[in-house]
């Protein structure tokens, strides 16, 4: 079967061609490909050139390839088997590819982002190589230049003053995707990358966009949006002074010290109780 694939912004053909086949050389070579080998043998209009992979998570389903293009630097986000799992897992991955397309799903996702002014990565193409028994995809999006996770920064000794305005741009940030009815359920901070975006200062950048859900939450009343919301930030877990921060800044003025807790008992393991105790046996906090 031929591929099937979509690019935004309309790149030139050329390039187009290149990324295609880049991704059709991956998917039949695996997680180790050697570009250099590839360009010798094939005909290609732009130079390319492996900047860095990272492929020990592919218990998630995928492999990440970091490659410069000409001048511009992409990551290649794959979602194929390309084995080293064990039977079941592999079956796991056959039968959700059967259902639905991941990688197709991160570039709608990124591009519903992009096009609402969402801090987020930029999309650039999906390609996807079908067949009857399995599908292996790929979502192609620009590198991030960043050298650091909005994680990484608030474990840093930086002043408490700047991890609480990350905090608050944090804030602003979902309230940014919110307006665009867009709700992301694995929002941590470890998905967000620091970036100069034009303005001199780092500023969260969103580069998972593989869950990202689109709901009208805002026609539900608040006592019922805010649970749902809280819980889909559930995996947000700043110690409490910045928990307070980021609720005060998202809340306004209809912020009390009750939602900051309901949203401590969401990220705590909520009304499961058996993993409630299981990070109290392991020793885990769950006070924040």
């Amino acid at each position: 079967m031929r591929n099937i694939s979509e690019f935004y912004g309309s790149p030139a053909p050329d390039f187009c061609e290149d990324l295609q086949a880049i991704a059709n050389y991956i998917f039949k070579t695996g997680t180790s490909p050697d570009l250099s080998l590839f360009a010798d043998n094939h005909e290609l209009f732009h130079p390319v050139e492996m900047i860095d992979s990272i492929t020990n998570m592919r218990r998630a389903g995928h492999h990440i390839f970091f490659i410069r293009v000409g001048e511009v630097p992409l990551v290649f986000k794959f979602f194929a088997d390309f084995g080293g799992h064990s039977l079941g897992r592999r079956i796991e991955f056959y039968l959700q590819n059967l259902v639905r397309d991941p990688a197709f799903k991160s570039y709608q996702n990124a591009v519903r982002l992009y096009q609402a002014n969402v801090p987020a990565l930029i999309p650039v193409a999906y390609i996807s190589k079908p067949s009857f028994l399995s599908r292996k995809a790929c979502f192609i999006y620009h590198m991030i230049k960043s050298s650091e996770s909005a994680f990484d920064f608030l474990e840093s000794d930086v002043r408490q003053e700047e991890k609480d305005q990350l905090m608050e741009k944090i804030a602003s940030l979902v309230t940014l995707m919110e307006q665009a009815n867009l709700y992301q359920p694995d929002f941590s901070l470890g998905n967000m990358l620091l970036a100069d975006q034009g303005d001199g200062n780092l500023n969260p950048v969103i580069i998972d966009t593989d869950d990202i859900l689109e709901a009208k939450f805002s026609r539900y009343p608040d006592c019922i949006r805010y649970r749902l919301v809280f819980f889909f930030l559930r995996r947000l877990k700043p110690n409490l002074h910045l928990s307070e921060v980021f609720i005060r800044k998202y809340m306004g003025s209809k912020y009390n010290s009750g939602w900051l807790k309901l949203w401590v008992f969401y990220r705590t393991g909520g009304f499961n109780f058996v993993k409630r105790i299981k990070k109290s046996i392991r020793g885990v906090r769950n006070d924040y």
